[in-house]
């Protein structure tokens, strides 16, 4: 009888739907991320999506991909070397009280566009990047799991 019970709850479908995933996630260092702001900017053929999470009072960290294309497909991203309309991302963690940052950029990686449209762009990414301070000893930064559904 249990065993019946059980399974015509596993059956039953909830009238409540759950709207889609609007912003951008990642996981790093084992930790979900959830952007707490995002921002997007334009240029041509490409879009930078950021995504920034205030993890408390005195810290915050960021994901940002520049020169992703306003294409569907899927997309290398390397290491920044300065050219124009390269596609590459960058981590950030930020201390507010002394307003110092490390910045990791990437090193490689995909980002994939899953769909765009004239309003809105969705996909999903994960590169590895690296703290590329002079004499910098941090460990890369594995930045996995992500996603973005953002308006444009």
């Amino acid at each position: 009888m249990l065993a019946l019970a059980i399974s015509s709850l596993a059956g039953c479908s909830s009238s409540t739907s759950t709207a889609p995933f609007t912003g951008m996630a990642w996981t790093v260092d084992g930790s979900n991320v959830t952007a707490t702001s995002t921002r997007r900017e334009i240029t041509g053929n490409t879009v930078e999506i950021v995504g920034a999470f205030t993890t408390s009072r005195t810290r915050s960290t960021g994901v940002d991909i520049k020169g992703l294309p306003l294409a569907v497909g899927t997309y290398r991203i390397i290491a920044p070397t300065g050219a124009a309309n390269e596609l590459f991302a960058a981590y950030v963690d930020v201390d507010l009280n002394s307003t110092s940052s490390n910045g990791y950029f990437s090193t490689s990686g995909t980002v994939t566009v899953s769909s765009v449209s004239s309003s809105n762009i969705s996909g999903t990414f994960s590169y590895v990047a690296e703290d590329r301070s002079s004499g910098s000893t941090a460990p890369p930064k594995a930045i996995t799991n992500g996603r973005f559904n953002m308006a444009l």
